[in-house]
């Protein structure tokens, strides 16, 4: 695989890292995530973000720090979606 152009913020070489790794961003902020295991529901732990979102599909769950919120937005979402899937190792 060829890599990256560069960029001086290293915006480039990290989508590019991302990009190999099957990586994804949170589509709330856009922090970078790995999944190593577990399920495939990720919260976002970047201040003031609460975003809750699907590793599989990358859609936005719901962005709550509410409990009822997040509870009944999760078991929505995964009636439609894989909660659990094996990642590839890369």
């Amino acid at each position: 695989m060829e890599g990256p152009k560069h960029s001086c913020d290293g915006s480039s070489e990290l989508e590019h890292l991302m990009k190999s790794r099957g990586w994804k961003h949170c589509p709330g902020c856009k922090t970078p995530f790995q999944k190593s295991s577990g399920c495939n529901h990720m919260t976002c732990m970047s201040p003031g973000c609460n975003t809750h979102f699907c590793y599989v599909c990358g859609k936005s769950i719901v962005r709550s720090a509410h409990r009822r919120e997040i509870q009944t937005a999760v078991s929505a979402h995964y009636r439609r979606c894989n909660l659990f899937e094996d990642v590839p190792d890369h």
